[in-house]
């Protein structure tokens, strides 16, 4: 059995934050650890409508729509568990990385979305390592410096922004059917 890709070496202070656990979902905490860096892929299960980005950096009309309204279904569920919108992701800092993902993590979606931390960072979304590494949550922080969560207008601000994020859409090679 393959290990999970390691951690960033540089641990950062603690976040409180208040997380929950419903029956059947794990208890997320929040890992002291550095966001990742540049040129970490983060990558994430997407809709099977985008097809017709797979391969470029683009999303038009209906596409947009759909992939936006997993993000928002995504965000909402991890608010109903842990009590702040967030978008679940996974950062991989190498080629073996990003295959342990694919194969361990992301198998369930046929297409998984690829960009880097920095484009993240850019748009103003934090990438806050959440439960088991390498499982991150892209994240708006309110001014207090914590994972926004009583504001519905930033769900549809977090939404958005990763939506839009310039991106490369990719076929999972592992995949085995079955998104959740």
């Amino acid at each position: 059995m393959t290990e999970p890709p390691s951690p960033s070496p540089s641990p950062s202070p603690d976040l409180p934050l208040r997380v929950g656990g419903g029956e059947g979902y794990k208890t997320r905490a929040v890992r002291s650890m550095d966001p990742p860096a540049p040129g970490t892929f983060i990558l994430r299960g997407t809709d099977p409508t985008d097809t017709t980005a797979v391969g470029g950096k683009r999303r038009i009309g209906e596409q947009l729509a759909a992939v936006k309204a997993i993000l928002r279904a995504n965000a909402q569920l991890n608010h109903d568990i842990y009590h702040f919108w967030g978008i679940s992701v996974w950062a991989a800092v190498s080629a073996d990385d990003q295959t342990w993902v694919l194969q361990h993590k992301l198998s369930a979606f046929e297409l998984v979305s690829r960009l880097d931390a920095s484009s993240l960072a850019e748009a103003g979304v934090h990438v806050l390592a959440t439960g088991d590494h390498p499982h991150h949550d892209a994240v708006l922080l309110t001014l207090a410096g914590q994972p926004a969560g009583d504001d519905p207008t930033l769900l549809e601000d977090l939404v958005d922004r990763v939506a839009t994020i310039a991106h490369t859409v990719i076929v999972n090679p592992y995949h085995q059917g079955g998104a959740s």
